[in-house]
């Protein structure tokens, strides 16, 4: 009997869905290969396919977005020194702390299209 991850992993309609969890350039670059190599074969993986690369730079950004409203509820809580507790998900690294006059800027060096994803509080 063949087990049921064994018979997916052949034959995935979502080709680099199970590398969803790579950073999304790498994503793409699977994803991009994998689908040009399933399309000479099967015309209806390219046309009916979603664009996956897509969803995972949404998804990336999403939780970006989310960890950094975290973090800057514990900047609000705690002070910026809890920000090393808070980390970027796309980077791994700390998100950039701008202090401002009434408040802050968290910035990742994820972005959105050509925009930098930033958090400002208070200002």
């Amino acid at each position: 009997m063949v087990s049921r991850n064994a018979y997916h992993s052949k034959t995935t309609c979502c080709p680099g869905s199970s590398k969803f969890n790579l950073k999304p350039e790498e994503f793409e670059k699977v994803y991009s290969a994998r689908l040009a190599e399933l399309s000479v074969t099967n015309t209806v993986v390219k046309r009916f396919t979603p664009m996956m690369s897509r969803l995972r730079w949404a998804e990336a950004q999403t939780q970006t977005r989310r960890a950094m409203l975290r973090a800057a509820i514990a900047v609000c809580q705690d002070g910026s020194k809890t920000l090393s507790q808070h980390l970027d998900p796309y980077e791994n690294l700390t998100f950039s702390y701008i202090p401002a006059s009434r408040g802050f800027t968290l910035t990742s060096q994820l972005r959105d299209d050509s925009n930098q994803i930033a958090l400002m509080i208070g200002n």
